[in-house]
């Protein structure tokens, strides 16, 4: 089983873990109170590897959360995971956030009816967020997407129970919330939940070239955000 390396910095929560195959060993998180990336991500992972007892060079793959998500972050993140990947030749592996995010948003979840949808959301600020859909299986129902958020944004969904988190839904709450739209709190990225997917794809061989990759900001940078 290939030992892995999951990063996530899209947001102010900033987190590794190591995983071997789809199973989390250790983990380390600095939880999302400010940005601390650059100051705290090299410092998390020599530390994941020392609690797994793993020497950096057993590492057989790197996976980053992609975004979308902050532009500052996301940079020091995949600026890391390149680091490694070309310094250990291994693959650099591509993980999709707000699936990420709908994947620990299921698992918090007692009893989710199947015919209930995820929705992921990532502050884009003001009331713009990233977002997507997701059913029960976790598969894409609406594609992601830079929104601002209105009160019809999930009208034509409203036959089903509906799930939104993240960072950008609280500031959503008085505009979607109601018997059939539910608000989830305390659900950010978390590379703990990276795990199946970034197997999945080394299994299958989706690797990103190291030089060329970038991460999916779906908007340019802005100078007064991070």
């Amino acid at each position: 089983m290939p030992y892995i390396l999951l990063i996530e910095t899209s947001t102010k929560a900033c987190s590794v873990a190591l995983a071997r195959g789809e199973k989390v060993l250790a983990n380390e998180l600095v939880l999302p109170d400010e940005y601390v990336h650059a100051e705290k991500l090299n410092l998390l992972i020599i530390k994941l590897l020392k609690t797994a007892g793993l020497d950096i060079r057993a590492l057989n793959a790197v996976a980053f959360s992609c975004g979308p998500g902050s532009y500052t972050g996301l940079r020091i993140g995949l600026s890391t995971a390149k680091a490694l990947c070309y310094v250990l030749n291994i693959p650099l592996i591509y993980v999709d956030t707000l699936k990420t995010m709908a994947l620990k948003a299921k698992k918090k979840l007692t009893g989710m009816e199947k015919d209930s949808l995820l929705c992921p959301m990532i502050d884009a600020r003001r009331m713009e967020v990233y977002t997507a859909l997701f059913d029960f299986e976790l598969r894409v129902i609406k594609d992601t997407a830079a929104v601002i958020i209105d009160d019809v944004f999930l009208s034509n969904y409203q036959s089903h129970r509906i799930y939104f988190f993240g960072d950008g839904a609280a500031k959503c709450r008085d505009i979607l919330e109601n018997h059939q739209v539910k608000y989830l709190p305390d659900i950010w990225p978390d590379a703990s939940f990276m795990a199946s997917d970034a197997y999945a794809n080394f299994l299958h061989g989706h690797k990103q070239n190291i030089a060329y990759c970038e991460p999916l900001y779906l908007k340019g940078f802005n100078g007064m955000s991070k």
